[in-house]
């Protein structure tokens, strides 16, 4: 299993790219840029889009039914709302990236596995001849 994925698949690393998350998000609350980590931590880790539901949205950010009526329209605009679905597009691409990442390890892994037991095949081949 590469490093990069935990066990049951999940990936076990997210790229944060700070600067663009501060200038993203300066103009927020420190509760909304809380709310809004969530969503993405949440989105990152189910590895696509956060159902639209207000209810289990309120409960990712961990929001009070009050807290989500006034939060909800601030944090929607960082997200693309399809097929009752919110979307991010850079944490897709992040996503993307990483799975290729991972992906890419695991083959290597696996080529560097066989080669190291096709080394030691032959050389318990060669002993046994002896």
């Amino acid at each position: 299993m590469s490093r990069m994925r935990k066990p049951g698949g999940r990936l076990a690393w997210m790229a944060f790219y700070v600067d663009d998350f501060l200038s993203a998000t300066s103009h927020l609350s420190a509760a909304e840029v809380g709310a809004y980590m969530l969503l993405i931590c949440w989105y990152w880790r189910n590895a696509g889009p956060v159902p639209d539901d207000n209810d289990g949205l309120r409960r990712v950010c961990r929001n009070s039914k009050a807290e989500w009526k006034r939060m909800r329209p601030v944090l929607e605009r960082f997200f693309r709302i399809e097929g009752e679905k919110w979307h991010h597009d850079r944490i897709d691409h992040e996503l993307q990236v990483a799975k290729a990442i991972s992906m890419a390890a695991s083959v290597s892994g696996k080529m560097g596995n066989k080669s190291k037991w096709k080394l030691r095949d032959s050389d318990e081949a060669a002993v046994a001849e002896r």
